[in-house]
């Protein structure tokens, strides 16, 4: 028995799909470091209380690189109590936040490309070490960073095996 696999899309639904694997694959690493603390409900480190923890914290040296996601518009950079030192990108995901930097390097309203330098690791404000913790928002909603970063890898494959003749689209 013969098994094949066809997407069948009307034209409205492939511009759709044809154009958002071309802003996936634009995706990078925010940094390179080992995740500490995922999305989800936690014990938080400081209050010790249970708590919903919006983003991923990633652990590397002081200093250490944080890079844009994607292109986008720098929207926001500043300091708080909870953030440290911030840096807020306005993309097609929504807002993407860098917290605890050590050093900001980018100036709002500036466009940063996928991969452009945009602050440093550090540990300021409510912070147990040097970390990033990176979030993403979407109007009101908070999304799971790691899945978002994990688009740039299913964009990847499925033009794969796109050029492999193994999907088809009509």
């Amino acid at each position: 028995m013969e098994t094949s696999f066809e997407i069948n899309l009307d034209p409205v639904d492939m511009s759709y799909f044809v154009m958002r694997p071309l802003e996936i694959a634009e995706i990078k690493l925010p940094t390179v470091g080992i995740v500490s603390s995922r999305y989800g409900m936690r014990m938080h480190p400081i209050t010790h209380r249970k708590e919903m923890h919006r983003g991923i914290d990633l652990v590397n040296e002081r200093f250490s690189p944080l890079f844009a996601v994607c292109n986008g518009i720098v929207e926001k950079v500043g300091e708080d109590r909870y953030m440290g030192k911030y840096v807020i990108l306005s993309t097609v995901w929504g807002e993407v936040y860098y917290a605890h930097c050590s050093k900001v390097l980018v100036k709002e309203g500036t466009f940063v490309s996928a991969g452009d330098i945009i602050a440093l690791m550090g540990n300021t404000g409510r912070s147990t070490g040097v970390h990033l913790h990176f979030g993403v928002k979407e109007g009101e909603n908070w999304l799971e960073p790691e899945l978002l970063l994990s688009l740039s890898y299913i964009s990847y494959a499925w033009r794969i095996l796109e050029v492999k003749g193994l999907i088809w689209l009509r």
